[in-house]
């Protein structure tokens, strides 16, 4: 039996993240410090979250995440990821952060434009992104071609287990007009926890967060 981590130790708060995050606000921001601190963030409110989960509790924190690319230019970003492939991930973490909260013309403008810098296709650490974006707008056309094409995106793109059942549960999401089958969440709730556990990188909470559950 594998054993659970504790991260009730976890040495940050919702409230010092959005403290911080404020510093991203500031004219000509230093991308090194917004990185650091979306991934902290991020990390807090999936420790925060498990402890409670409820999405109002932590609105500040989700807002504050969602607004530190505001003052970072399409450029700045394209650059970034250039010099390190691993901002793509931070880009997917600010575009989830924003898809849990309520659809207002700038969060919808913030999405857009994060998203079109993303590539066309993702890897299995960024597909959950994708899929929240698609299921949101209630897209199909991308989730029907890699539900028909797995076998090949996987050899290109490195999808795996839990792949298939991220896109088999947004295909649902999106075409099932009754409430989802609380099975085929438990599927993707094991999934996640058995590709954390077997992962060579270390198990965090946020690995550990299901974040397409938030949009049943």
């Amino acid at each position: 039996m594998s054993k659970e981590i504790d991260f009730s130790y976890w040495p940050f708060t919702r409230y010092l993240c959005v403290e911080k995050l404020k510093f991203t606000q500031m004219d000509n921001p230093a991308l090194s410090y917004n990185l650091e601190w979306i991934e902290l963030s991020i990390e807090t409110f999936a420790v925060e979250y498990s402890k409670s989960p409820s999405l109002p509790e932590n609105v500040r924190l989700l807002e504050s995440i969602a607004a530190s690319f505001d003052r970072v230019s399409n450029r700045g970003l394209v650059n970034a990821v250039e010099d390190n492939p691993q901002c793509h991930k931070a880009i997917a973490d600010v575009i989830k952060a924003t898809l849990c909260l309520t659809l207002s013309l700038d969060n919808l403008e913030r999405i857009n434009r994060l998203y079109s810098l993303m590539p066309r296709v993702p890897s299995s650490a960024l597909l959950d992104a994708y899929i929240m974006y698609q299921v949101t707008f209630g897209y199909t056309n991308l989730l029907d071609d890699w539900d028909q094409n797995f076998e090949r995106y996987s050899k290109t793109y490195g999808w795996n287990t839990l792949s298939r059942s991220q896109i088999d549960y947004g295909i649902t999401l999106v075409k099932q007009s009754a409430p989802v089958d609380e099975s085929l969440k438990q599927q993707l709730a094991e999934q996640i926890k058995m590709s954390s556990e077997n992962s060579v990188m270390p198990i965090t909470a946020q690995s550990r967060l299901n974040w397409l559950a938030f949009l049943d």
